[in-house]
């Protein structure tokens, strides 16, 4: 049984040598992942306004296409406001988003690490040496973080390129609310959201303050709604390393070590 046992072991770091190896060469190659943003402005002066971005990200880039739709529509509404405003709150973000650039070059880096873990674990194995559990969680926790990477850092990363320090203190929208919901499959993610709000620009300087104060309802020529989608779509391998993850280093390692602990006390028990 002790000899099965450790065929299996043996034959499983093989296998995550594979995997790790193979993903050297998917990572440089393939795409990360494809996201699309699409907004349109339906209710008050700028309905029919929008703007779609699609965008496509691999390794060494990340391609963006952006359209406008009803220009014109847009421009007649910032010629029709006025410059009220009010002052914005002021606030400090202690997150810090990981810019996308960085990502690209830190990924296939960790990549290469777990690789030559893994031949390392599988060398460890074949002496039988002591401690090579913890080579092994160190593994297991760096493709797990590798997975982190890729899902949620990566698209995230892509805002973090940007500096969106603001210009002006002055707000514009009063009695704004955001609804939204999300949908997470398998590969891909969805968030369809609603912005409405007053735009006070669209707004009589006599009645500003009472506007300000209480909203005056959705027929007022101020008010706004905008409706929108975002959808990310994983790269077909960050999926089949989800589920090579799950497999290879987690359930089959851990299968593995109760089977052998199994073993070392069931004669004790005899």
């Amino acid at each position: 049984m002790g000899g099965r046992l450790r065929d299996f072991r043996v034959a499983l770091h093989i296998v995550q040598v594979l995997v790790l190896f193979s993903l050297l060469g998917v990572i440089a190659n393939q795409m990360w992942y494809s996201a699309s943003l699409d907004t349109e402005y339906t209710v008050g002066k700028p309905a029919g306004a929008g703007i779609e971005i699609d965008l496509v990200v691999d390794q060494d880039s990340a391609d963006g296409k952006i359209h406008i739709n009803g220009f014109f529509t847009w421009l007649n509404w910032q010629n029709a406001r006025n410059d009220n405003s009010i002052a914005g709150e002021t606030y400090s973000s202690e997150v810090e988003l990981t810019p996308l650039s960085e990502l690209q070059q830190s990924i296939p880096v960790m990549v290469k690490i777990a690789a030559a873990l893994s031949i390392f674990l599988f060398v460890l194995n074949m002496y039988q040496l002591k401690n090579r559990w913890l080579i092994g969680l160190i593994l297991n926790g760096l493709v797990f973080w590798i997975l982190i990477s890729l899902i949620i850092l990566a698209p995230l990363g892509y805002i973090g390129d940007f500096d969106f320090e603001q210009s002006s203190n002055r707000e514009t929208m009063v009695h704004q609310s955001t609804e939204y919901s999300y949908d997470l499959k398998y590969g891909s993610a969805e968030l369809d959201f609603k912005t409405t709000g007053f735009d006070l620009g669209l707004v009589n300087y006599s009645e500003l303050d009472e506007i300000i104060a209480n909203p005056p309802g959705i027929d007022h020529p101020s008010y706004i709604e905008m409706e929108g989608k975002m959808v990310v779509i994983q790269g077909k391998f960050v999926s089949q390393l989800t589920v090579f993850w799950m497999i290879f280093f987690l359930l089959a390692p851990l299968g593995l070590s109760l089977a052998e602990r199994a073993q070392i006390e069931c004669p004790q028990q005899i």
